[in-house]
């Protein structure tokens, strides 16, 4: 008897909607369906989600990451020890994901000279090395850095920032050479400055 006394209450809000109340407002989704609809989904609703706000966008608990957050802070991102769905696989098995996209259209190959802040973590988070933490950029020369590096770095222009994960192959090894050296699988943010 309750069910049938809300079900009817609700068709009799639909069908004049200028006497709803103004809170909650579900008039995004009442407005798309016709009025006997939208008495059945309401009934079935519970109150808390006929009251929750509607949004088409992503959730609260994954906001859109500041794609500077790791270079200036130095903490590891959420993300450090798997790629997301969206990070492209190249052929070397190196995955990237552009964070904040670049103005620049010169894409550096082995003979470019380049000049980048970088941060890079293993995959428990533990920080491998900053150069933003020492103030200034590094510059060298891309045919003489990491094979996870010389694959990622053609992949991008002046004003990137990136994030990289990089398989040990192409990186440190499966075996630390010393108690303090980084291996496995680690996670670099690189921001391209310079390509020359």
């Amino acid at each position: 008897m309750r069910t049938l006394c809300v079900i009817i209450f609700l068709s009799a809000c639909a069908s004049t909607p200028a006497d709803l109340p103004s809170e909650p407002n579900p008039s995004a989704v009442a407005t798309a369906l016709p009025s006997a609809s939208a008495s059945v989904i309401f009934a079935s609703l519970p109150i808390a989600s006929a009251s929750a706000p509607l949004s088409s966008t992503s959730p609260a608990s994954s906001p859109s990451e500041d794609p500077r957050r790791a270079l200036e802070s130095g903490q590891a991102p959420s993300d450090v020890a798997t790629p997301p769905s969206d990070a492209k696989l190249l052929a070397s098995g190196v995955r990237i994901k552009i964070l904040h996209k670049g103005t620049g259209t010169v894409r550096p190959t082995d003979e470019s000279k380049v000049k980048l802040h970088y941060i890079g973590w293993m995959r428990d988070g533990k920080p491998i090395e900053s150069m933003t933490e020492r103030d200034r950029p590094a510059t060298f020369k891309v045919g003489t850095v990491l094979l996870g590096w010389r694959s990622a770095l053609p992949e991008m222009v002046v004003g990137d920032i990136a994030r990289i994960w990089i398989p040990p192959e192409l990186a440190f090894g499966e075996v630390p050479k010393t108690a303090q050296s980084p291996f496995g699988h680690v996670t670099f943010d690189m921001e391209l400055l310079h390509v020359e």
